[in-house]
């Protein structure tokens, strides 16, 4: 009877790593799998050495009860503590509220202090009190006294606030309150030091300041006093409100004259445009000129007459007559004296027009040039007068500036007179005392640390007896160690119920078993591993001797064979043989009796179930390597092939003998197994770098004798499949 499989047990018996397909090449740039631990790593390593992380915290917890009441039997530790507030220096004593700060700034300042309470200078100090050099702490070792006192004394702003702590841890409590008082007075002392210092720079740069002002001053009073000698500065006011009213009358009449003068020019144009157009003839002027001239009026009165009297003429003499003609003539005569009459009068009336108009330009602008004069005259004047009043009211408000500042300069000379009688910058807030009670140890603080300390030991002895022991223990070490797919696993005989005598023999006597289970998720993950066409020929080997490769190519080949396909397993281990052993009906001879040609392979065969034969290895060749890797080994093989579904071989280990990789390169595949708890990552990695040198093909890894550690997932896989099993068995009943 079966067991049936259940997508519950599968993927928790057999499990790939890396998320690789069985079979598939890893990395090609021979890059190891991730050798970090997983969360469930540290679970297992935790639960295996619980008992010594235990055994480490109660012993860690022990001495730290002991040592904590040991020091406080002999020698505790007495902690005394002095307070010192920052004060910031008033900026003026006249309004001390400016001396205020605020929150931030005294935190600078208390940082400030503290570095400065912790220097040398202040430390010698206090060292060279009397009360402090009569201490038996400073007579012990007074030459390094300054260096223990730096190295004892602890001095730190306290936080959120503008207080310093200083503070002395030692054995003698009554000796530490007079030291950490002397550092306090000492550093108070070195505060006001400091501070008055800087309060003297200050007056002596201020009143260096102020002589170069006073001499500046009295340079400014004296230009001042020549001004009003020289230019007589109080008149100057008036004489400037004099010239201003001038310069207001003129300024008219300058607008005047510059507009008469662009009006005489516009009439001369006027004229010159009449004269060239010949207008100027009609102007009135001109036509008057013409009726008052006797000459002009004469000649026009007789030729009035004369043509008045022209056709009376005509008709008593004839057109013909040379009186008429003559007649006619003297008309014309006049005619043209008259015109050339009225040209001369017309040039000279033009003349005089033009002659008067120039005139009263020339005229016009005479009166504005001799005014503009006058202006500019009185305007520089006045500039003057500006000039002298501007330097005389700068030399004022330079004289009123530097009394200014003078006064300020002596205000606050006075100011830093009064501060230098003031308080220092750092006040004793809070004298240290005699401590009562040791400040170390204590138990809050040494129990903790005890229990912190056995838990670091535990738990690093625990990871460090994990990382020296390279032993591959389960599966995850597969996955995170080792660049090839893990095939399946076989449990540990001591972790299965069924009472097996011979684990080679596990699948024949046990079908039903947790093993034999095991042996079908192996032959599942090799039928997903590849096309069944490149998977006819495996070799199973391993490492080392006693790793387990018989037993897992006969139960393998058992599970293929019920499984209805036709195996053949080859004993090709010639150092070793196994199967003749097992199977005592083995035909003499076997496989090396096939090679070297005394018998053919085929007689050699031993059936043991339908589906599923062995063969035996044979006597042992004197040279096993050369003969599995030869011509004859691959006829033989492809022969095998032909006529079976699946060979395998069961080889030597790999890195013992050279067998395994000759015959490597002749099957399709190779299964390494690989012993739990005695096989390490090195071994397991050289094994795949020995084969893969030979060109041979490793489609995964067996992982054999796996223990299941309590409260693991394999032992609840292990609870869960003879748990369904059982189930399964009520149901069939």
């Amino acid at each position: 009877m079966s067991v049936i499989q259940t997508r519950e047990i599968t993927p928790q018996i057999v499990r790939l790593g890396s998320g690789r397909v069985p079979g598939r090449p890893g990395p090609a740039d021979g890059r190891q799998p991730d050798a970090g631990l997983s969360g469930r790593d540290v679970l297992r390593i935790l639960r295996k050495r619980k008992w010594l992380i235990i055994l480490a915290e109660l012993l860690c917890v022990a001495l730290a009860v002991g040592a904590t009441v040991l020091w406080l039997m002999y020698a505790p530790l007495f902690t005394s503590v002095a307070l010192l507030e920052v004060r910031p220096e008033a900026t003026t004593a006249i309004s001390p509220q400016q001396g205020y700060q605020t929150k931030e700034v005294l935190e600078i300042l208390a940082v400030k202090y503290a570095s400065m309470t912790g220097s040398e200078p202040v430390l010698q100090t206090a060292l060279a009190t009397p009360d402090v050099l009569a201490t038996t702490w400073v007579q012990k070792s007074p030459s390094d006294a300054l260096l223990r006192l730096q190295n004892t004394v602890s001095i730190s702003p306290v936080t959120s606030s503008a207080l310093i702590r200083i503070s002395m841890t030692g054995i003698n409590k009554d000796e530490l309150p007079g030291i950490v008082n002397a550092i306090a007075n000492a550093a108070r002392e070195r505060s006001s030091e400091i501070a008055n210092r800087g309060k003297q720079d200050q007056i002596r740069q201020l009143r260096q300041e102020r002589t170069s002002l006073a001499d500046m001053r009295d340079r400014i009073r004296a230009d001042k006093a020549k001004l009003v000698r020289e230019a007589l500065v109080p008149n100057l006011t008036s004489q400037q409100n004099v010239l201003g009213m001038e310069l207001n009358q003129i300024a008219p009449q300058i607008s005047t004259l510059e507009l008469e003068l662009a009006q005489a020019d516009q009439q001369l144009q006027i004229l010159r445009d009449q004269i060239r157009s010949g207008e100027i003839r009609n102007l009135p002027a001109v036509l008057q000129a013409m009726d008052m001239d006797p000459s002009i009026r004469a000649l026009e009165t007789a030729l009035l007459n004369m043509r008045a009297g022209q056709p009376s003429m005509e008709r008593k003499w004839g057109p013909n007559n040379p009186r008429y003609i003559e007649y006619i003539g003297r008309a014309e005569s006049m005619q043209k004296e008259a015109d050339g009459r009225r040209k001369v009068l017309l040039e000279a009336t033009v003349n005089s027009i033009v002659a008067n108009t120039e005139a009263n330009k020339a005229i016009i602008l005479g009166r504005l040039t001799e005014m503009r004069q006058k202006y500019r005259l009185i305007d520089v004047q006045v500039r003057d007068l500006r000039a002298t009043l501007g330097a005389y009211s700068q030399l004022e408000e330079q004289d009123k500036t530097l009394t200014e500042q003078i006064d300020r300069i002596d205000s606050r000379l006075v100011d830093l007179r009064i501060l230098l009688l003031g308080g220092a910058p750092l006040e004793v807030m809070q004298l240290a005392y005699t401590p009562l009670e040791p400040s170390m140890p204590r138990w809050p603080i040494m129990i903790p640390l005890g229990i912190l300390l056995g838990l670091i030991v535990g738990l690093g002895m625990a990871f460090l007896l994990e990382f020296i022991d390279t032993s591959i223990k389960g599966p995850s070490d597969i996955v995170r160690r080792i660049d090839l797919p893990l095939l399946g696993m076989v449990p540990h005989l001591d972790d299965v119920e069924e009472n097996i005598k011979d684990l080679r023999a596990a699948f024949a006597s046990h079908p039903d078993s947790l093993i034999s289970e095991a042996f079908r998720q192996i032959r599942t993950c090799l039928q997903f591993s590849g096309p069944a066409s490149q998977r006819r020929s495996l070799l199973i080997t391993s490492p080392q001797p006693e790793d387990g490769r018989t037993t897992v190519a006969l139960n393998l080949a058992a599970s293929i064979a019920r499984a209805g396909r036709k195996v053949l397993v080859v004993d090709a281990n010639f150092r070793q043989p196994a199967v003749h052993g097992l199977f005592s009906a083995c035909p003499e001879g076997g496989l090396s009796s096939a090679l070297v040609g005394q018998a053919a392979w085929r007689d050699m065969i031993l059936e043991i179930e339908p589906n599923f034969s062995v063969m035996a290895s044979g006597p042992l060749p004197p040279n096993p390597g050369e003969l599995l890797g030869s011509e004859q080994m691959r006829t033989v093989l492809a022969e095998m092939v032909g006529e079976y579904d699946q060979v395998i071989f069961d080889g030597a280990p790999c890195l013992v003998v050279t067998d395994s990789m000759a015959l490597g390169s002749l099957v399709d595949g190779i299964v390494l197994v690989v012993r739990a708890g005695a096989n390490t990552y090195g071994i397991v990695q050289r094994s795949q770098e020995v084969l893969s040198r030979g060109g041979t093909h490793i489609i995964g890894i067996v992982l054999n004798g796996v223990r299941a550690v309590a409260g693991g997932y394999l032992r609840k896989n292990y609870e869960a499949f003879y748990d369904y099993h059982e189930q399964t068995k009520l149901l069939q009943k």
